[in-house]
């Protein structure tokens, strides 16, 4: 792990947003800007210029016929003539014809030719011999093509077989050059510069270096190739075979170049010097190969692109393994090994397939070199890694569809059928019928992610608007741990020190967090470790969290309008009863005392007092625990007198500043008198001691009287039962010491409701 990745892991509030690569796989050394750093880019250019040039120069040096040329169709002598241009046009030479010969003054004994001197690549062939052959007749060929004029044997299909004069030209045009030509080299050119950028854009490392290696061996693999693949019909054979040479040589140092580069990223899985004494392994076969040492050709650069494909695969799934909570490094990996196995991969699959595939068309397939280096860079510079997991495995899924086509045609060709396009329509069809499918179950079981339940997301959304203020943030929190398979979720700060507060859904740290906005009394929030750390938070899971801010928020929003009109309503009718029945109910108790009803008059002062109360709870109004108790022994010491029953009240408050909710007031309230009622209603007792207790978060009561003790307790007590059990608080009766009921009562102080 880099330090920049455990710096993110110990660090909740510092971000990085700009891409970082690998530090040097030397500890001791650090990493530094050199000056092979700094001119990476412009000595890359001019190699790029200079390998252009000398390519063009190769190709346009020897003599030129005027004749584009490509194999005739199956049975047929000679090779069709598709375009004719220059010298061939100005001898007369038909287009819609076919090239059976060439020869000198007489065409007596003059050289045959035919598709095999139009190979593209010597490497086709399966034996030392019929290569040697090949470049015997490429040097007879040059030679016929360097005379003053040179006879072509052409036949014709009104004329049947004629023979035409050409002159060559001495000096080949560069527009004469193939389309194939200038993509081939466009190729390695992109792929030099590319390398180049990474190593100039970021301090000097291993893997830079190795980076930097393989986008110059890509480019002497794809020049060398695109000159003898590029030829009118033949080149020197000794030129041929050194260009040849030179394209085994590049390739051996690309796949040495892939290999070390998944030995050491984004994981080392080795150490250095295990991977130095690798070299001279794959040198030494290559210098037996370009000798022609070996056993056969096949022993040569096609073994060995089959071992670097292995390699690819195995430590591409090492990798993966090491890289196991990693997320970040995991999705580097994933682009590395993504791009290397479209790219690298499918052609090192098609190079092991060329001899049993005809004449391959390396120009083209060179092309999968691009899709490599485009995600090679993606992948080490982090360019939106949080977008990968969006579409990797169907990239992955379609490769190996691509892959199954090809072994599934070569198979074919091979032991059933000779012609080639029935050959691939029935792989088609084949991997039609059985691959897809298969992939898409792949798909379904394998690679299938741990999705939330909706019903239990809607469900925990709605209880968002249902849960009490104080418990909404944990409930956000589950919610969004549900959502995003996540624990690591941390409250924010509305403005973190010395930067700004959070306005929108964030997916930061190359995905490995997202931060979430405050929302309509619910705090900004930071989750990290998707999937418990498997993945990284992507767009599409920034784009999930903003859409489910905005229902939570219109929600809340919502439920908060209609807390405050139901607020509103409840002020105005406590209003109307404090105003009207409250006024009402004191005159009725003033006239009662004028007129001498006494017991009218206490009535009146009961129910006033009950309607105070419930118009206290109505507008939700607090009040100090100091308040509540004075008022509490004054009326509960008036009612035991007046029933003469002597009254023992001790009261203890921890913090008698502490207030209390208006729902908590109205319902200790009336268990207090209810059983203040049920000592003057039913105890026969002459004294009453009441005990209360207020800590920081509960307030107990308790009530006993010297009476007749637990008969019917169960039935009079009912309604202290369902009084206390709504502010989820617990209540005793049982014989007090002096033989009558002692009822206890404990509830939270803030008054909860139990759930």
């Amino acid at each position: 792990m880099t330090q920049n990745h455990r710096r993110i892991l110990a660090e909740s509030t510092v971000t990085s947003t700009l891409p970082e690569f690998p530090p040097s796989l030397d500890p001791s050394r650090p990493a530094t800007r050199s000056l092979v750093t700094r001119l990476a880019v412009p000595v890359a250019l001019l190699l790029v210029l200079l390998t252009w040039a000398g390519c063009i120069a190769l190709l346009t040096s020897g003599p030129w016929l005027g004749l584009s040329l490509e194999p005739s169709k199956r049975g047929e002598d000679g090779l069709q003539i598709v375009q004719v241009r220059g010298p061939a046009q100005e001898a007369g030479v038909p287009r819609d014809a076919r090239l059976v010969a060439l020869g000198t003054q007489s065409l007596d004994g003059a050289l045959k030719v035919g598709a095999l001197d139009l190979t593209e690549e010597p490497d086709v062939f399966t034996t030392y011999t019929e290569r040697r052959e090949f470049y015997r007749r490429q040097d007879q060929l040059v030679a016929l093509a360097s005379q003053d004029r040179v006879w072509l044997r052409v036949m014709t299909p009104d004329s049947g077989e004629i023979a035409v004069g050409v002159r060559p030209q001495a000096v080949r045009p560069i527009n004469s050059l193939p389309l194939s030509f200038w993509f081939q080299m466009l190729v390695g050119a992109v792929a030099l510069l590319v390398s180049a950028w990474v190593v100039a854009s970021q301090p000097a490392s291993t893997i830079t270096r190795v980076l930097g290696v393989s986008g110059l061996a890509i480019l002497g693999l794809v020049a060398s190739s695109a000159v003898y693949g590029s030829r009118e019909l033949a080149l020197p054979a000794d030129l041929f075979h050194a260009l040849s040479v030179a394209n085994h040589v590049s390739a051996t140092v690309f796949g040495i170049s892939v290999t070390a580069l998944l030995m050491f990223y984004p994981v080392p899985l080795i150490k250095v010097i295990w991977f130095l004494l690798i070299v001279p392994v794959f040198a030494v076969w290559t210098l037996l190969e370009s000798q022609w040492w070996l056993p056969s050709p096949a022993y040569g650069l096609h073994l060995q692109a089959l071992v670097f494909l292995i390699s690819v695969i195995l430590l591409g799934l090492w990798q993966w393994r090491r890289s196991r909570g990693r997320p970040l490094e995991r999705a580097a990996l994933r682009a590395a090994t993504l791009s290397l196995w479209s790219g690298a991969g499918l052609f090192a699959l098609l190079y092991v397939l060329a001899p049993n595939m005809g004449a391959l068309n390396h120009g083209n397939a060179h092309g999968l070199f691009l899709i490599t280096y485009v995600g090679l860079v993606l992948g080490f510079g982090r360019y939106r890694l949080v977008d990968l997991d969006a579409w990797s495995l169907r990239v992955l899924m379609w490769v190996l569809g691509v892959g199954a086509v090809l072994v599934m045609d070569v198979l074919i060709t091979t032991m059933l059928l000779d012609d080639q396009s029935l050959g691939l329509i029935l792989s088609l069809v084949i991997c039609g019928a059985v691959y897809f499918p298969l992939r898409q179950l792949l798909w379904r079981v394998i690679f299938r992610r741990r999705e939330p339940n909706q019903m239990v997301i809607a469900g925990e959304i709605l209880s968002l608007g249902i849960v009490p203020a104080h418990e909404r943030a944990a409930h956000w929190r589950r919610l969004l741990g549900e959502m995003f398979n996540t624990r690591r979720i941390n409250q924010l700060a509305e403005a973190p020190p010395g930067g700004k507060a959070v306005q929108r859904v964030q997916v930061l740290d190359d995905g490995l967090l997202m931060r979430l906005p405050a929302l309509v009394s619910l705090p900004a929030v930071e989750l990290r470790g998707r999937d418990h750390g498997r993945r990284l938070f992507s767009t599409q899971d920034r784009r999930l969290a903003e859409r489910l801010s905005r229902l939570v928020d219109q929600m809340m929003r919502t439920r908060d309008a209609y807390d405050r009109g139901a607020s509103e309503e409840r002020e105005r009718i406590a209003d109307d009863l404090h105003d009207d029945l409250g006024a009402k109910l004191l005159t009725l108790v003033h006239l009662s005392d004028s007129v001498g009803s006494h017991r009218v008059a206490a009535v009146a002062r009961d129910a006033l007092q009950e309607m105070r109360l419930s118009v206290r709870e109505m507008k939700a109004h607090p009040a100090p625990l100091e308040d509540l108790l004075a008022d509490w022994r004054a009326e509960t010491v008036d009612r035991l007198e007046g029933a003469n029953i002597r009254a023992d009240w001790r009261a203890h408050a921890v913090v008698p500043v502490r207030l209390v909710g208006s729902r908590t007031i109205s319902q200790l309230t009336r268990v207090l008198r209810e059983a203040v009622s049920n000592v003057i209603r039913h105890s026969g007792g002459t004294r009453c001691a009441i005990r209360i207790e207020a800590t920081l978060t509960h307030l107990t009561l308790e009530v006993e009287d010297d009476g007749r003790g637990l008969e019917d307790a169960q039935v009079r007590l009912s309604s202290i039962e369902r009084r206390v059990f709504r502010l989820g608080g617990t209540y005793q009766h049982l014989r007090g010491a002096e033989g009558g009921l002692r009822l206890r009562v404990r509830a939270p102080i803030d008054g909860a409701a139990a759930q």
